[in-house]
Parts: structure tokens; sequence; C-alpha cells
């Protein structure tokens, strides 16, 4: 497992949790260990990439480190640009589903993608991967 690897963990971790104590909750991200030790330093090395990016704080009490969430995950942004021929890619697979599903609501502005039309091409893929589908290339 990567340092990468773990912050998805503790991505995953904090969804529904609001700190995460290093003695306490390793177990809970790390399932299986072979070198604790080892897995240890990337559980820290993970929890020290988040407190750089201002996701948690920690706090020594009584010996332990604990890391607390600054704010709800679900509140924090991203600012990404997109250039044209991946806009319009976006724009496809969704609008292409919108078609097969009968279903125009949620189709995409190639010039105005938003946060929504990310989500729903995450939506699509989850499906696709938990139906074992495998995408076609789209030209």
């Amino acid at each position: 497992m990567t340092v990468l690897d773990t912050c998805v963990e503790l991505y995953k971790w904090f969804q529904n949790h609001d700190s995460l104590s290093v003695k306490k909750n390793f177990k809970d991200i790390f399932l299986i260990s072979e070198d604790e030790t080892t897995d240890k330093a990337k559980l820290i090395a993970g929890l020290k990439k988040l407190q750089e990016q201002k996701i948690i704080t920690e706090v020594i009490v009584g010996g332990e480190n604990i890391f607390i969430l600054n704010q709800k995950l679900e509140s924090l942004n991203q600012d990404i640009t997109i250039d044209r021929n991946t806009a319009l890619k976006i724009a496809q697979v969704i609008n292409n589903f919108c078609d097969n599903i009968d279903d125009h609501v949620d189709v995409a502005d190639p010039s105005n993608i938003r946060p929504k039309d990310i989500l729903h091409i995450t939506l699509i893929l989850e499906a696709m991967q938990k139906d074992g589908i495998t995408p076609k290339k789209i030209d």
C-alpha cells in the first residue's frame, strides 16, 4: 500500500468518523498487516499528508496521537481545470447514457461541465464495474 492508497482509505474512514486514533483505529485501516511497523508508518504518512492539506488536525492526548477532521468531507471543494476535449468526452458519455435510458434530465453541456457531471460519470462507471461491464471506446 502506498501513501496515496492509505490516503484513499483515510478518506473512506473520515466519511463516517470525525477522528482517528493511530493506536485504537490502526486495524480499521489496515485489516491485514504483515509488518505492523511499516504499515503504521504508512498510516502516519497518510495522516500527515491530510494534515498538510489542512483536512485534519493532530492532537496528542495522554501520549496518544488523535487526528480530528477540521470540517466534514462533504464541505470540502476542489478546483480543477478541464480541457475542451476532456469536457466533450465527459458530455458524450453522460449524454449517450441519458439516451440509452431515455432520461434527458441530466444531459451535460460540454461548454459548462459542472460537479454534478463529474459525479454522474463516476456513478455510471461504478454501475458498470458492479455489473462487470467493460466500457467501450467512444469515438
